[in-house]
């Protein structure tokens, strides 16, 4: 319950914080927009474009009155050349100040205007229609008082343009300039309150955060408490684990060693006088105290494998001497089954010695050899044995196959477990713990090699494992055997008491 709560409490802050994240982020971007466009109002307003613009039609229209002022003293003078200069003058600054509103930058800016537009167009017109005659003044002649007055009314009429164009643009710049204010008074309020919100938000994201990280804490209080609890429960289990496997350890000791006393007293009645159903049942006696020991001696291994307690002893090994030994071992309880026992060995080998565990070895091919003779019938059970190099290494390949039962697809994701079998009928028939294939496995896999099987049902199956072995030589194995390569052990003096108790007997009365 502790832990379903505390998921929740951790999957609830994570879904709040993702939530007030995605709203800030959103709020944050609403405000960088409208941030953005404030700023576009004010570089709008503090642009001089506009100022210049107008003040350009300021300086043409004022051109145009000098123009014309100009002309009004021509005309109440005698004219001389003098005026014509200065005439002509005028009227070049009025034909550069039209080039350059129409031309520059100052045009874009009066280009959304279809009036303005307009105005320009006429005014441009008008000053380009008065070109020749100003040249003509420059060129030096005399205009009659006919042309001038004809000039003077077209001045008049061009002052009167340029008025117009003067006023409607500085209308035009009040009118933009209003318009600008009250859009960003807009902004500024819609910031505010944006503002207001994102203010709001974070501080709302603050607190949630405060409660969700108490909740964490809390939380994280309550799993360290737990994870403080499992650790104990652990080493609890731990402990009582290796109290477990002390008992079974030593309680598979003291049962053994009675069991072997009942052995070998069952073997000793085999081989004296019985009557028939008694010899019987003491083969009984001494068939199930093998299966016994069996049992225990399984445990027992299982026991130092589950605890890392397997250990290896390499030595010079004959392999062929290894393989025949074992064969015969197993050879009388093949008898009992009717089963022939096949050792299929090449004659040249160049792992015929070689350095590995002996006992474990013969360990693995007597469980092996065991189970193939239990689970046939009348058949065969062959052991056979190859060498082949992989990657420049030298490998042995132990192969044990029966003609017995097989096993099919759904028993053959059983083997290698502990404590299962195929199924259960095979418990109750064939007897077993189902840690034989465990055992070999492990020990194959601690000598470094790999274990498998193939498996027909009706037809047998074959069982292999493969090691990585170096070979060695002859005189080796020998001194081993001899004890050669070994310390001498040390002489000592014993003293042998033997006592005879004597007891007297007296027949009963």
């Amino acid at each position: 319950m502790r832990v379903h709560r505390s998921g929740d409490f951790m999957r609830k802050a994570g879904s709040t914080t993702l939530i007030l994240q995605m709203l800030s982020a959103v709020l944050l971007f609403v405000l960088i927009v409208l941030f953005v466009d404030i700023s576009r109002q004010f570089r709008y307003l503090q642009d001089g474009i506009r100022e210049n613009a107008l003040w350009s039609v300021y300086q043409l229209d004022r051109e145009a009155r000098a123009l014309d002022y100009s002309l009004a003293e021509l005309r109440g003078q005698p004219p001389s050349q003098a005026l014509l200069g200065e005439l002509s003058l005028r009227y070049d600054i009025l034909y550069s100040r039209i080039q350059l509103v129409m031309e520059s930058r100052f045009g874009d800016y009066f280009s959304d205007d279809p009036k303005v537009v307009s105005m320009l167009g006429e005014i441009r017109a008008q000053v380009s229609g008065f070109q020749a005659t100003f040249d003509a003044y420059a060129l030096g002649r005399m205009p009659t008082a006919a042309e001038l007055e004809s000039l003077d009314h077209a001045l008049a009429a061009l002052s009167k343009t340029t008025e117009e164009l003067l006023i409607h643009t500085n209308m035009q710049l009040s009118a933009d300039r209003a318009d600008a204010r009250d859009t960003i008074l807009e902004l500024e309020k819609t910031s505010a309150i944006m503002l207001g919100l994102l203010m709001i938000s974070v501080v709302f994201l603050v607190v949630t955060l405060r409660r969700q990280l108490k909740s964490v804490r809390k939380a994280g209080i309550e799993l360290e408490g737990m994870a403080h609890r499992l650790t104990e429960a652990y080493e609890a289990a731990d402990a009582g684990n290796r109290a477990k496997s002390q008992f079974m350890a030593t309680m598979g000791h003291e049962i053994r060693t009675p069991l072997n006393a009942i052995l070998g007293m069952s073997e000793l009645l085999e081989f004296s006088e019985l009557p028939e159903d008694a010899l019987s049942s003491v083969k009984t006696i001494r068939s199930s105290g093998e299966a016994l020991l069996e049992v225990i001696n399984e445990i027992l291994d299982y026991s130092k494998i589950e605890h890392g307690k397997l250990e290896l002893e390499e030595r010079a090994v004959d392999i062929r001497a290894l393989a025949e030994t074992t064969v015969s071992i197993i050879r009388g309880r093949a008898d009992d089954h009717g089963n022939t026992v096949v050792l299929d060995i090449p004659y040249s080998l160049d792992a015929l010695y070689v350095r590995t565990d002996p006992t474990r070895l013969r360990q693995v091919l007597l469980n092996l050899l065991s189970n193939a003779v239990k689970f046939t019938s009348k058949g065969t059970v062959t052991l056979r044995l190859r060498e082949f190099y992989r990657h420049g290494k030298l490998m042995l390949r132990f192969e044990v196959e029966d003609t017995g039962i097989g096993i099919d697809e759904a028993g053959l994701a059983k083997l290698f477990k502990p404590f299962s079998q195929v199924d259960a009928s095979i418990s109750r028939k064939y007897g077993g713990t189902g840690l034989g294939l465990t055992i070999c496995k492990q020990i194959v896999e601690k000598l470094g090699g790999e274990l498998g099987m193939s498996s027909t049902v009706g037809v047998g199956s074959i069982f292999w494992f493969e090691l990585a072995v170096i070979a060695v030589g002859k005189d080796e194995v020998r001194r081993q055997a001899t004890g050669q390569d070994k310390a001498p052990l040390p002489r000592l003096r014993i003293l042998l008491v033997e006592t005879i108790a004597s007891t007297s007997w007296s027949p009963p009365a």
